[in-house]
C-alpha cells in the first residue's frame, strides 16, 4: 500500500548507503541457458541482481551495499581516501530497543507539525507507527529487532536525520558535504571523513546532537579515529584472509588447458596427499595473523567461513563439469579438508549467519554425494557426525544466564537431520545438548521435534518436549497478544510427530478461548485436514537445501 511513498522517503539522504529504492521483482528463467541456482546463495536484492534471483528475498531492491566489508573494497572508498585525510568510525548504541515509535511522524512531517495536527484523521505515518506498535506488543519504546520492516522504519528516520545534520553543519560551521566532509551510514553505522581532525569533531558533535532530539545517542565502544591510510583491523584481517585463501587455492586448484587446439583454460582439483597437514597449515598461517590482532578471530572467522562456503559450490559445479569422472577422491579429499576448516572457525566463534553457511554447505555437498557416490556420501555422513560429537556443547556464560542451547549449534545440528537413522546423536549427545536448558523458546521446541521426527529411538525425548509445550500452554495461551504462543500453536496443529491425544487437548483449549462450537467428530475432522497444511514449518520437508535456502533470504539489510 505505502511501497512507492516508502521509496520516495528513502531518496532524500546523501549519508545512506543502503535503503530501498523501489518494490523487488523476481522471477525464475527456465531454459537450458539459464545456469542452475541450486547452490547458489541468494541475498538481499540490490538493483544489479534482482530480476536473476530464484526466489523474491526481500520486498524492497535496494541501492548501496549489502555488506559493511564491500564499502571497503569498494571504488568508492578508494576515491574517499584519496580525497579526505582523516576517518572516523561511529554506531548508535542499542538503537533499535532505543527508536521510539512515534518519531516516525517527527521525521516525515516535523514534530511541531504533528503536534498541531493530532485530530486531523489518519495520516500516512500514523499507520506506519500502528503497525510497528502492533508488531512488538503494543510498545512505544523499541521496535522489533531483524524484521526487512523495522530497518526500512529506521532507516525513514535517519533520512530525516541525516538531511538536519547536513544543514546544521553548514549553519553552524559553513562545513559544505562532499567537499569539507563525507559522512556514510550503513543502518546505524556512521563512517565519517574529514579533511581534518576539527572537522571531523564538528561532524561527530552534530551527528550527536540530532540523534538526541530522537532520544538516539551514540555508543563509545566502537569509536574509532584513523588517519591515512584507511585501514581498519577488519579490513586488514580480511586482506590477510584473502592471501591465505589463495594459497589455500593454490593448493587445491590448478589450471590446465582443455586440449591442445583450445586456449580455453579450466581449472582442475589437485589430489592432496596429506589433507591434515595443509589444515594445519592454513589454520597456522591465520593464527599467526590473528595473534598479531587485538581482535583475535572475530572479524576474521566469518569471512572465512563464507569464502570456504564459496569454494564448496565451485568445487561442486567443477565437478559437474567434469569430463573425468573418476576424479571423484580428489574432490571428495577437497571438499572434507574446506568443510573441517569451517567446523573449526564456526566452533571457536559461532554466529548465526556462520551455522547457516555451515548448514547449507553440508546439504549442499551431501545432495552431491546421493548423485555421485553412495561410498563417498557414507563417509561423508561419518565425518560430519564426528565433527558434531567434537563440537563444544558447553554453554557459554550466556547461555547459562539465559538457560538456553544457542541457535548456532542447532542449525549444524539439524543439517544432519535427514542423514537417516544410522546418522542419528545418541541419547548421550542430546543429554548433554539440553543440559542447563531452562528456556525451551518457540525456536528451540520446533527444532527439537524437525530432528526427532517419528524416530524411535527419540519417543522419549517427544514425549518429554509434548509435557513442555503443554506446561507453556496451561501457563498461558494468549495467542492475540503472544506471537511467540501463536507460532508455537499453529506449528504444533500441524506436526504429525506431536501425538494426537496432545493435538487434541490443545485445540479444544483453543475452541473454548474464542468460544467456538464443534462437534466431536468435527474436531477430528479438523485435526486431520490440519496435518495437510503448514504454517511456518515445513514438517514434510524432503530438501533440507531448499530449507536453508529459504532461511538465506532472511539475511539481513
Amino acid at each position: 500500500q505505502f511501497g512507492s511513498v516508502i521509496t520516495a522517503l528513502c531518496q532524500k539522504s546523501q549519508f545512506s548507503i543502503r535503503a530501498p529504492v523501489k518494490i523487488a521483482n523476481s522471477f525464475y528463467l527456465k531454459n537450458e541457458n539459464y545456469k542452475d541456482v541450486s547452490y547458489k546463495s541468494v541475498n538481499i536484492e540490490t538493483l544489479e541482481k534482482e530480476l536473476w534471483s530464484k526466489h523474491a528475498s526481500s520486498y524492497f531492491a535496494y541501492k548501496g551495499y549489502d555488506r559493511i566489508f564491500k564499502l571497503f573494497e569498494s571504488e568508492d572508498y578508494i576515491a574517499l581516501e584519496k580525497k579526505f585525510n582523516t576517518m572516523w568510525s561511529l554506531d548508535i548504541a542499542n538503537c533499535f530497543d532505543s527508536i521510539y515509535t512515534h518519531t516516525i511522524s517527527w521525521a516525515i512531517k516535523n514534530k511541531e507539525f504533528v503536534k498541531t495536527n493530532l485530530n486531523k484523521g489518519k495520516q500516512f505515518s500514523e499507520e506506519l507507527d500502528k503497525i510497528i506498535q502492533r508488531s512488538n506488543n503494543n510498545e512505544t519504546n523499541g521496535i522489533p529487532i531483524g524484521a526487512e520492516f523495522s530497518r526500512v522504519f529506521a532507516e525513514l528516520i535517519f533520512q530525516s536525520i541525516d538531511r538536519n545534520i547536513i544543514i546544521k553543519l553548514k549553519e553552524v560551521y559553513g562545513c559544505t558535504c562532499k567537499i569539507h566532509y563525507q559522512v556514510l551510514r550503513y543502518v546505524d553505522d556512521y563512517f565519517i571523513f574529514a579533511v581534518n581532525q576539527d572537522i571531523a569533531q564538528h561532524v561527530y558533535g552534530v551527528i550527536s546532537d540530532e540523534l538526541a532530539k530522537y532520544n538516539l545517542y551514540l555508543g563509545d565502544k566502537k569509536l574509532s579515529k584513523i588517519e591515512r591510510p584507511f585501514l581498519t583491523s577488519k579490513s586488514e584481517m580480511v586482506i590477510e584472509a584473502k592471501k591465505i585463501l589463495k594459497f589455500f587455492d593454490e593448493k587445491i586448484f590448478s589450471d590446465r588447458s582443455r586440449n591442445c587446439n583450445e586456449n580455453e583454460v579450466k581449472s582442475k582439483v589437485n589430489y592432496i596427499y596429506r589433507s591434515e597437514k595443509l589444515i594445519k597449515s592454513i589454520l597456522d598461517l591465520i593464527k599467526s595473523r590473528c595473534s598479531e590482532s587485538n581482535d583475535g578471530y572475530q572479524n576474521v572467522a566469518p569471512y572465512l567461513i563464507s569464502a570456504f562456503a564459496k569454494r564448496i559450490r565451485r568445487l561442486v559445479e567443477l565437478y559437474k563439469a567434469e569430463d573425468d569422472k573418476e576424479s571423484l577422491s580428489e574432490f571428495y579429499e577437497a571438499i572434507i579438508i574446506i568443510i573441517k576448516i569451517m567446523f573449526f572457525f564456526h566452533n571457536i566463534k559461532p554466529s548465526v549467519s556462520s551455522s547457516n553457511r555451515l548448514a547449507k554447505s553440508i546439504a549442499i555437498v551431501q545432495k552431491f554425494f546421493i548423485k555421485e557416490s553412495e561410498i563417498f556420501l557414507d563417509k561423508f555422513k561419518d565425518m560430519i557426525m564426528t565433527e558434531l560429537r567434537n563440537m563444544r556443547f558447553s554453554k557459554n556464560n550466556v547461555e547459562l544466564r539465559e538457560g538456553f542451547t544457542s541457535i548456532e549449534k542447532m542449525n549444524v545440528i539439524l543439517a544432519t537431520s535427514d542423514f537417516g537413522e544410522n546418522y542419528l546423536m545418541d541419547e548421550m549427545q542430546i543429554k548433554e545438548a539440553l543440559s542447563n536448558v531452562n528456556n525451551y523458546n518457540y525456536f528451540f521446541i520446533i527444532s527439537l521435534l524437525y530432528y526427532y521426527k517419528d524416530h524411535n529411538v527419540y519417543e522419549k525425548n517427544r514425549k518429554a518436549v509434548e509435557c513442555i509445550i503443554d506446561e507453556k500452554f496451561d501457563s498461558s495461551f494468549d495467542l492475540e497478544k503472544d506471537s511467540e504462543l501463536a507460532h508455537l500453536f499453529l506449528d504444533c496443529m500441524s506436526c504429525k510427530y506431536i501425538s494426537l491425544h496432545f493435538r487434541e487437548k490443545w485445540y479444544k483449549k483453543f475452541l473454548s478461548k474464542f468460544s467456538l462450537q464443534r462437534q466431536q467428530a468435527e474436531i477430528e475432522s479438523d485435526l486431520s485436514y490440519l496435518l495437510t497444511k503448514y504454517w511456518f514449518v515445513k514438517w514434510e520437508q524432503k530438501n533440507m537445501l531448499n530449507l536453508l535456502e529459504r532461511k538465506e533470504l532472511r539475511t539481513a539489510y
